[in-house]
């Protein structure tokens, strides 16, 4: 992630076009060929915040999660590079997350003594 769509495809698409190249040389053809593909048609988060939040919660609304599991890539990038990404993602895209994405209350778990 990064402050503009612009700056964060420019700064992954060597990693991405560097994944794609380990895919192609173990025989594996890529599902995603481009990164602009990777970014409309997969689950990848490769944007501006604004985008991210649009993503994520264009997913929630069609499969009704409440958790995710974020993957934050430091390959390809400086210290510098991930930890803005990091910072901007919890302070720009996390709290829209949690406000549009409230969770639910987990269920105690049924005992035997609440069933007799």
């Amino acid at each position: 992630m990064a402050r503009t769509s612009q700056e964060a495809i420019e700064r992954y698409r060597a990693i991405f076009d560097v994944r794609v190249a380990a895919f192609r040389r173990l025989g594996v053809p890529p599902v995603f060929g481009t990164l602009e593909d990777a970014i409309d048609r997969s689950s990848i988060l490769v944007g501006s915040p604004q985008q991210l939040v649009d993503k994520v919660l264009r997913y929630h609304e069609q499969f009704g999660h409440e958790v995710i599991h974020l993957q934050a890539d430091h390959d390809g990038l400086t210290d510098k590079q991930h930890r803005e990404s990091l910072e901007l993602f919890q302070s720009e895209v996390a709290p829209v997350l949690r406000r549009d994405i409230p969770s639910r209350p987990f269920h105690p778990p049924v005992t035997a003594a609440a069933t007799a």
